[in-house]
This record gives C-alpha cells, structure tokens and sequence, in this order.
C-alpha cells in the first residue's frame, strides 16, 4: 500500500472489506504460484527431472522473505476447512496443479514413468 501511496481504509473500500480483500489477494497468488510451477512442469525432459525443477524452483523464489512462507499454505493452516471460500480457491489451485502433474507423465509397458506425448 506504501508502494501505491494508497490508504488502508480506500484499499478495504475498493475490495469491500478486509476479507474480500484477503480472499482476492489468496486467489490471485495461488493462480501466479500453480502457473509458475506449471510452466516448469511442461518443460522438455523426464518427468522427474521436471518435477525436481518445479520444486526447486519454487523453493528458491525470491519474492519472499523467509519468514513470510507461503500464502497458500499460511492460509491453509490458518483456516484449515472452516472457511468454505479459501478451501474453494486452494482446492480448486491444487485441482490444476494435480492435473498438470499427472497430465506430464504416463507409465511404460515396463513400469518406467514417461513424458506423456501429443501425439501417436
């Protein structure tokens, strides 16, 4: 808010309230974060070294302190299931981000795990 020289008060105004606020900021950082992760699953290679990737990737970020953590997780362990709207958006994050992995990778015939291909 100092960034934008915006008051505390006109940032709730504009959301409609501190929660609405919140609810907008949680959803707009899962949907970065899942795509982000996304974009380092989908790279050319084995599915492992993608996954590995991906998750160093987003281990090594750098927009945001240590002591912040993540706002996902933050909010899950905050609200765990009691807040229908912020389960909705983590669910519906994780939904994707599951879809994505799994979409990347099949199993051989010899039980060997595989980049799934477009084509034939």
């Amino acid at each position: 808010m100092r960034a934008m020289d915006v008051g505390r008060q006109s940032m709730y105004d504009t959301f409609g309230n501190k929660r609405a606020l919140f609810l907008e900021a949680l959803e707009v950082y899962v949907t970065e974060k899942v795509r982000s992760i996304n974009v380092e699953l989908q790279t050319p290679g084995s599915p492992l070294a993608s996954i590995r990737r991906a998750l160093v990737h987003f281990a090594e970020r750098r927009d945001l302190s240590s002591t912040d953590g993540c706002m996902g997780i933050n909010a899950i362990c905050e609200f765990g299931m009691r807040d229908e709207d912020v389960t909705r958006i983590t669910r519906s994050a994780a939904r994707i981000q599951r879809h994505t992995a799994h979409g990347g990778i099949e199993t051989s015939s010899d039980g060997r795990r595989t980049r799934r291909s477009d084509g034939p």
